[in-house]
């Protein structure tokens, strides 16, 4: 009866505790975020082609990088790194070759979908849900 105790019990210790490494992640402070972008004003030009890219400094915990991927498909991300987002360095940036972004802090690199390809960060980078509304993209949170 304890071995068949043991071999429930056990587990359940385990696997409990490696959830618990998982939600003690520092977490982002939460900001709302409500932005809308003009699609068709010059200012938002990155924004015309597919890859295009702009980071939106004064929105969202550290800013938000807005990403075109499709002709009306765009992805928006925190600039906080996934990795360490207290820190105060931590923030994520377009590397200068364009092909992804890098926190040169802790040198986190993600993809343009938001996941980590290289350094410490191993979850992917807080999302903001995206839609258009006629020449408005709406990035929002809540």
């Amino acid at each position: 009866m304890k071995k068949l105790l043991f071999l429930f019990v056990f587990p359940l210790l385990f696997f409990s505790s490696c959830e618990e490494d998982g939600n003690n992640a520092t977490q982002i402070p939460f900001r709302p975020v409500y932005l809308e972008i003009d699609l068709n004003s010059v200012i938002n030009k990155e924004l015309w082609n597919i890859n295009g890219h702009k980071s939106f400094p004064n929105n969202g915990y550290k800013g938000i990088i807005v990403h075109k991927e499709s002709n009306n498909v765009f992805r928006a991300f925190e600039q906080a790194c996934s990795f360490d987002p207290l820190e105060e360095c931590a923030k994520v940036v377009i590397d200068d070759s364009n092909l992804f972004m890098i926190d040169k802090c802790c040198n986190s690199s993600f993809d343009f979908t938001g996941m980590p390809m290289g350094g410490p960060a191993f979850r992917n980078l807080l999302e903001y849900n995206t839609r258009i509304e006629g020449n408005l993209l709406i990035v929002e949170n809540y």
